[in-house]
């Protein structure tokens, strides 16, 4: 079958346009210039924008805000003034997360931001936050404190100094007097309202990282504080621990120890668990969280370290089966008895290498959680007896040393009746957990 096919006229080619406003056919009687469109329709397109997109505010201002403005130092303009109550209509009333004030240089926009600042703390918002290019900052402390009466301004120099000055306060137990502003003046805050933490959540295999998410590096402030020191928690094992200037800031390395301790333990019997130096709770917590059939008791010489181990029991469901209490951990009269697992982290740094330790550790981490005296060996001196009479016949000790420290806490273990069972690196590949049971000789029995 042969098909035959025929194509089609070429379309007449449309006529050439010159300017948007001036069609090159200006004889045409379809033209129609901008200025003639928009007399002709410019009124019902107005009306129909308002009726689809309703205007926010209707230029009646509310009494109470009109007031606000009337109180300040530098009265507004009747324009500015309408911005103000627009854009508090926008953010207070309709519930919308920002406002855009667009205008030109000379304006007042940053009249009418402070402005707007004091309306919303009358509507009960506490404080006001300006992020500011560096070049502006007192600029703009100078016009707040020239437009609101008995105003403080703070000037931040850094994204998290406002956190900790309102945790510093919290502490002292000082109240906020007054309306407050304050100033960040750095070029990388200049970000909009939307703006997303500088940090990424990293999973290892040992817990939950903060970490740069372009090299993995764990993050810290300008001070070296670490992100977890700044919002209060770590993600330890599989909890989420809560944090105090008293403990220690628990890290993955230390989830080498839970490990081991599970896997020494034998899960077909009841067991009975002791922390010595808790801190946060973090290795007692983290063993009762993997073994619903254990009870324990973590002993820490910080008050404070109590209350905080105690909460974290509470708010990981496991305080039915823990308490805490405050001691001296190599007093065997503080928390008496036999225990099948004993945990221990004492402080083992030599006091002369505390101040040249990572930042986080050094700043953050508290001395007494760190200093384990001229030789790094100290506590355990101290503790080692207290865990060979309190550890059950076939019962396991797990401890967390110091790089370079297990032959010489396996020395004084050994003269403390308790011998080696094992050893685990952690992430670096340094020995970083010693198991632990009784020496054959020991009067409590031999390890089983």
């Amino acid at each position: 079958m042969t098909m035959q096919l025929e194509a089609a006229p070429a379309a007449p080619s449309m006529p050439a346009t010159g300017d948007l406003f001036n069609p090159a056919d200006s004889e045409s009687d379809l033209s129609f210039s901008l200025q003639d469109f928009v007399t002709e329709f410019g009124d019902e397109l107005l009306d129909s924008l308002n009726r689809a997109n309703p205007p926010v505010y209707n230029g009646v201002p509310r009494a109470n805000r009109q007031l606000v403005l009337a109180s300040l130092k530098r009265q507004l303009f009747p324009a500015q003034a309408e911005v103000v109550h627009a854009a508090a209509e926008l953010l207070v009333n309709q519930g919308e997360r920002a406002a855009i004030v667009n205008g030109e240089m000379g304006t007042g926009k940053t009249t009418v931001g402070i402005a707007l600042g004091a309306v919303l703390n009358a509507e009960g918002y506490r404080r006001t936050l300006v992020l500011s290019p560096p070049h502006l900052v007192y600029k703009w402390r100078r016009e707040i404190l020239e437009t609101v009466a008995g105003a403080k301004v703070w000037v931040l120099n850094g994204p998290d100094t406002l956190l900790k000055l309102i945790k510093l306060r919290e502490q002292l137990n000082v109240p906020a007097e007054g309306q407050e502003f304050f100033i960040i003046g750095r070029v990388r805050m200049r970000m909009g309202f939307h703006w997303k933490p500088a940090f990424v959540r990293k999973r290892t295999r040992y817990g939950m990282v903060g970490a740069c998410p372009h090299c993995g590096t764990m993050v810290t402030d300008l001070d070296g504080e670490p992100v977890s020191r700044i919002r209060g928690w770590r993600e330890f094992w599989t909890l989420r621990l809560e944090l105090a200037p008293a403990t220690l800031d628990p890290r993955p390395d230390s989830e080498t120890i839970v490990a081991a301790a599970l896997a020494a333990t034998d899960l077909s019997k009841p067991c009975r668990m002791l922390d010595l130096g808790c801190g946060t709770g973090a290795l007692l917590l983290a063993c009762l969280s993997e073994r619903p059939d254990a009870t324990g008791t973590g002993v820490d010489i910080a008050g404070e370290a109590v209350e905080v181990a105690t909460r974290n029991a509470e708010k990981n469901g496991l305080s039915a089966r823990a308490d805490f209490v405050i001691g001296d951990f190599s007093d065997p009269d503080v928390a008496p008895g036999i225990y099948d697992l004993i945990l221990c982290n004492p402080p083992y740094i030599p006091a002369g290498e505390i101040d040249g330790l990572a930042v986080e550790v050094a700043c953050f981490d508290p001395r007494l959680a760190l200093d384990g005296g001229d030789d790094g060996l100290d506590c355990w001196r101290a503790v080692l007896p207290r865990i060979a009479a309190g550890l059950s016949r076939g019962g396991r000790a797990c401890l967390e040393i110091g790089a370079g420290q297990e032959d010489a806490v396996l020395g004084l273990a050994a003269r403390a009746g308790l011998c080696e069972i094992g050893r685990e690196k952690d992430l670096a590949g340094i020995c970083r957990c010693l198991v632990l049971g009784l020496a054959d000789n020991h009067a409590t029995g031999a390890p089983g």
